[in-house]
């Protein structure tokens, strides 16, 4: 674990992008190892969401765009979060929007410290390739991102169970509702237009082949909708087989 924390310390590193926190240093003091990171000043996503509760639409799409931009970074330099969820999420007084603790989750996976990354990631989150202990790559962090989006549209859980048994087996068989179907009030969900559920929908594909391929593809595609452009995604693509492809 420390040589996989050390590699994944100098990784990220030289990843420099406004929506990720920077890391300065690594090393050792003592037994304990040390990350120095970028100070944001602010309040994670998870402690928004608890005390709100609520994001205008257009308010939660902002959000994601620069948590997806930090994403897209980071998986054009090869790295993968691997525990994207909204307390690794932080935003600041002025607007800024900052996706933290890249790679730490990957240390842990690759080190074999826990039963695929479970332990550090909150499972609610989690791909379902994942949950059965194959590789996860950049549409891995696609699929938590869409979690998070939908979270942002509807105010509800993407998941209905509490038990994490039981929140993995509901993960696996991936009985997705649409957002429109779940906000919390009429004129919510009429906010809620097709294209932007099936957007949402095609993030959280069960297939990992089947979502967009990289946080990059998310991106544009939002910005499609927002554009009032064609969106790319397909919602309806057919599952042809019942396993969980890495």
């Amino acid at each position: 674990f420390v040589r996989r924390f050390i590699g994944e310390a100098k990784s990220v590193a030289r990843l420099s992008h406004q929506n990720v926190v920077a890391v300065f240093d690594q090393g050792a003091d003592g037994p304990y190892l040390y990350l120095a990171m970028e100070y944001v000043p602010g309040r994670t996503l998870k402690e928004l969401l608890r005390d709100s509760g609520r994001f205008p639409p257009a308010a939660a799409l902002e959000i994601m765009a620069g948590v997806l931009d930090g994403l897209a970074a980071a998986h054009a330099s090869g790295i993968v979060h691997r525990d994207v969820k909204p307390e690794n999420v932080l935003l600041t007084a002025d607007g800024r929007i900052k996706v933290a603790d890249f790679g730490l989750a990957r240390a842990q996976w690759a080190a074999g410290h826990t039963r695929a990354g479970l332990l550090v990631g909150t499972v609610a989150y989690v791909p379902p390739e994942q949950v059965t202990g194959g590789t996860t790559g950049p549409r891995g962090d696609v699929y938590s991102a869409g979690v998070m989006l939908f979270e942002l549209l509807t105010e509800a859980r993407l998941y209905r169970s509490q038990e994490p048994r039981a929140l993995e087996a509901e993960i696996l068989r991936g009985d997705v509702r649409a957002p429109r179907d779940v906000a919390a009030d009429k004129a919510r969900a009429k906010a809620l237009k097709g294209d932007l559920d099936a957007i949402v929908l095609t993030a959280l594909k069960r297939q990992p082949a089947e979502r967009y391929q990289s946080a990059a593809a998310l991106a544009d595609d939002l910005d499609n909708y927002l554009a009032g452009q064609p969106v790319k995604a397909q919602p309806d693509l057919p599952t042809e087989n019942l396993g969980v492809a890495p």
